[in-house]
């Protein structure tokens, strides 16, 4: 066998395992019961969160998006390094936010946010 074809053939398995593994750690794999598809096309994935007080995530990944508050709630925000923060909500907030990754426990309030994910502003690796 060629080694350039082998070696060619290796890099894209590893590269499909990677997208596959980052794929795997999305909100809506990883927490379907508080991440729901709304609304998708090719140039915006839309996702609503509802979540009660004492609920949590566990660690996952987003596209770059936009977050719309609908109400009030307190989070504590994790990030992969463990290093964490106090989130608060409001109605009416506005955030944007590059491909986070993140885990969170709500800690006070009713989470309910409209998160667009702009495909477009994906990162390139």
């Amino acid at each position: 066998m060629n080694k350039l074809f082998l070696a060619v053939t290796i890099a894209m398995l590893a590269l499909g395992h990677i997208q596959a593994a980052e794929h795997s750690r999305e909100a809506v794999q990883i927490d379907p019961d508080s991440h729901q598809v709304v609304f998708e096309n090719e140039h915006v994935r839309v996702i609503e969160n509802l979540s009660s007080a004492g609920k949590t995530s566990p660690m996952h990944t987003h596209g770059s998006m936009l977050i719309v508050s609908l109400d009030l709630a307190r989070l504590r925000v994790t990030l992969p390094g463990g290093e964490s923060s106090i989130v608060d909500l409001r109605p009416g907030q506005v955030m944007w936010t590059d491909d986070p990754e993140h885990a969170w426990q709500l800690l006070a309030g009713q989470l309910h946010v409209i998160a667009i994910e702009v495909k477009s502003a994906a990162k390139s690796n």
